[in-house]
Parts: structure tokens; sequence; C-alpha cells
């Protein structure tokens, strides 16, 4: 029974460093495309903004 305990103890670890990794992965990395999405959105201002 101490085996089951302990291994259920490695899965709750387990589970919970793939979260946060998947939490930070998701917070510092732009999905692809997202930059020029913005760039081409900057872009499009600053034309209007010329006479």
């Amino acid at each position: 029974m101490d085996f089951v305990i302990q291994w259920l103890y490695y899965l709750a670890a387990f589970v919970a460093g793939s979260a946060l990794a998947w939490v930070i992965a998701t917070a510092f990395v732009k999905p692809a495309g997202q930059e020029q999405q913005e760039q081409q959105l900057h872009e499009a201002q600053e034309t209007e903004a010329a006479p």
C-alpha cells in the first residue's frame, strides 16, 4: 500500500510540474503569426496618421 501512495505522490508532482511548465510557456511564448499581426496593425495606425 505504501508503494501506491508514493506512486500517487510522484504522479501528482508530475502533473503539477507539467501544469506549471504549460502556464509559463503560454505566458511567455507568443503563437506564430501574432507578432506579424501586431506589426501590421501598428503600421496601419502609422499610415493613418500621415497626411
